[in-house]
């Protein structure tokens, strides 16, 4: 009905090319869920946050340090 049955490899046997046919949409849905989960963990970054200062700035902001952390650590940066 959807188009797995004239797929090249229906041929070897009824089901087998229908299973095949679900292997590979498995297979390719995998991989899209894995490039999803690889572009939300990169893409979470602010603008700056490459530098140390923009790293501490959001740690600060995120709540992981102290003003008082934020302060020693900005003056050993500079």
């Amino acid at each position: 009905m959807w188009g797995c049955a004239n797929a090249p490899f229906a041929g070897f046997g009824g089901g087998f090319g229908v299973l095949v046919c679900l292997l590979l949409l498995t297979l390719l849905l995998l991989m899209a869920a894995k490039v999803g989960r690889l572009g939300a963990a990169t893409g979470g970054n602010t603008v700056g946050s490459k530098d140390s200062l923009g790293i501490l700035r959001n740690r600060l902001a995120n709540g992981e340090i102290t003003l008082d952390e934020f302060n020693a650590l900005k003056r050993v940066l500079h």
